[in-house]
């Protein structure tokens, strides 16, 4: 059985998820998290709870590298929907902007030429093929 995929609608759904990345956690959930970290004693707990508390921290200033979020949506193709051509194409769309030198800021290498969240989710998005 071949599945037809609206590669149109994949990619603006690819950049959607790039963008959604950036935006910022409802006030009164950040503050949830925040109290809940003070009062965290377990080390393993206060560490995760850290982690999302800095991840938080830094969306919605166009830094976040979206990759592995688009790269899990090439996964989620792959292996839960048997698409592995579309997964194939994101990928290869990743690989491309790599290859072209694109990264953000935690990725950053000489030479390279630094791009925020957004941009990179364009970048991918405009090259699947």
């Amino acid at each position: 059985m071949v599945r037809s995929v609206n590669v149109e609608l994949l990619t603006e759904n690819i950049k959607e998820m790039c963008i959604q990345a950036n935006h910022f956690l409802a006030p009164d959930m950040d503050k949830a998290m925040r109290d809940a970290h003070e009062k965290e004693t377990r080390p393993l707990a206060k560490q995760i709870l850290g982690q999302l508390l800095e991840n938080l921290d830094i969306a919605g200033k166009d830094i976040a590298n979206p990759i592995a979020t688009i790269l899990s949506a090439a996964m989620m193709l792959r292996y839960s929907f048997d698409l592995d051509r579309e997964a194939d194409a994101i990928e290869a769309a990743v690989q491309k902007a790599l290859t072209e030198g694109y990264r953000t800021s935690d990725i950053m290498a000489e030479g390279c030429t630094l791009v925020g969240t957004t941009r990179m989710g364009e970048l991918i998005a405009g090259y699947i093929e």
